[in-house]
């Protein structure tokens, strides 16, 4: 059951296109209106996922990279050294200069 009232002004023209579109539809002008926006409302919300998303994968590219391990040197161990030279590359380079 709805319950709540929205009330504003439109100009004649689009008071006469929703009329027009409530008829071509063959439903009430509140039943075009609310349709409208609810269709609004989800391509609004849409586009923030969208661009949220978006902002989440450039800030996850950051950190996001590869590693070149030696030939042949694919076990754990190996990679966690590679990652270990890695981070402590980053560090230094982080590190204020004198």
């Amino acid at each position: 059951m709805k319950s709540e009232v929205i009330t504003w002004r439109v100009s004649r023209e689009t008071k006469g296109a929703l009329e027009r579109l409530a008829k071509a539809r063959n439903a009430p002008l509140a039943a075009v209106l609310d349709g409208l926006a609810a269709e609004a409302v989800a391509a609004y919300a849409g586009t923030h996922r969208e661009a949220e998303q978006g902002r989440i994968n450039r800030e996850a590219l950051r950190y996001i990279g590869s590693i070149s391990l030696p030939p042949g040197a694919s076990d754990e161990k190996a990679i966690r050294a590679a990652v270990r030279r890695r981070m402590a590359a980053k560090a230094n380079d982080r590190s204020p200069r004198r």
